[in-house]
């Protein structure tokens, strides 16, 4: 029964990340993507976790962000141009009384704070089952930091 979900920007430390975790492979399901982050109350990844809390009987679901010290850090800059500034500034006044600004969605942010809000939108929601735990995780140096729960 696969009764833990990881949430993970990785694929090749996957199998040390279980192995820290004292996990079998056969109890883990895994959703891997670019950023392991709920950027929204309506993103696609808090869809998938609802329905996979309760299609597989999940207790535990746990983010990490893989931390990899070799790749350089480039935040691209969505508003370089003039035209992405615009589009930008006209989805901003679309969208003019939500919480989130289009640019700094694009964005890259704090791993803490954006685990943070992931690990609250989860716990948030109402379809989300009280009995599950949910937490996040940093893997640095094959070393598993805990951030907020």
């Amino acid at each position: 029964m696969k009764n833990t979900l990881i949430i993970c920007n990785c694929n090749q430390s996957l199998p040390f990340i279980i192995k820290a975790l004292d996990k079998k492979r056969d109890e883990v399901s895994v959703i891997s993507g670019y950023q392991p982050y709920i950027v929204h109350p309506y993103d696609s990844l808090l869809r998938t976790i609802i329905m996979a809390t309760h299609q597989h009987d999940t207790k535990e679901v746990i983010f990490i962000s893989v931390k990899d010290n070799n790749l350089e850090t480039n935040i691209p800059e969505w508003t370089g141009t003039n035209r992405t500034k615009q589009t930008i500034d006209l989805m901003n006044y679309t969208l003019n009384n939500q919480e989130a600004d289009f640019g700094s969605w694009l964005g890259e942010q704090d791993v803490h704070e954006m685990l943070r809000k992931s690990i609250q939108y989860v716990k948030q929601h109402p379809l989300l089952p009280a009995n599950v735990n949910v937490k996040g995780l940093i893997w640095e140096d094959e070393n598993i930091i805990e951030t907020a729960s």
